[in-house]
């Protein structure tokens, strides 16, 4: 038996054809190479091998647009997101707005408790002037400061 070699100038697969081939959801297939080139083999949209796989497998968020499923997809979709975002939360992996808010708080006023320590520690333990002692205390008020500005501007940006 004689093996057929043909170019690569000929390889133009459909989206059900790289599914087949690489083992890979026909719809996830379809949405990778809807950013590439396509021609018509008369009633069919075929991509060339060389385009259709780099698209493929080039990494992308790895999500589906739920906008292009089919209702019933689209609910299957929406209920698995749920249901991980649930199974995320109970392990743990997974926090809520409310559990973030409050991790950064007390992180915050941790941080503020050392910063201000700080010019107490010097005081004790160091012998300098009470020069040094308001300028270490103005640099921890403005870090202090620059600190919940920063976080004020991310909070009302992402707002």
């Amino acid at each position: 038996m004689e093996a057929l070699v043909r170019p690569i100038d000929d390889l133009w697969w459909t989206a059900t054809k790289f599914s087949n081939v690489l083992n890979i959801d026909a719809r996830i297939c379809k949405q990778a190479l809807e950013t590439v080139p396509c021609k018509m083999m008369g009633k069919r949209q075929v991509w060339h091998v060389r385009e259709g796989m780099p698209a493929i497998f080039i990494p992308t968020d790895g999500t589906l647009d739920p906008k292009k499923l089919s209702p019933k997809e689209r609910l299957d979709h929406y209920r698995a997101e749920r249901e991980r975002i649930k199974l995320e939360q109970e392990t743990g992996t997974l926090l809520t707005a409310l559990e973030v808010s409050s991790l950064f708080t007390r992180g915050m006023k941790e941080q503020k408790d050392v910063l201000t320590n700080i010019r107490a520690t010097v005081e004790h333990h160091c012998d300098v002037s009470a020069e040094v002692l308001s300028m270490i205390e103005q640099i921890i008020d403005k870090a202090l400061e620059e600190t919940a500005e920063t976080w004020r501007k991310l909070v009302i940006d992402n707002e």
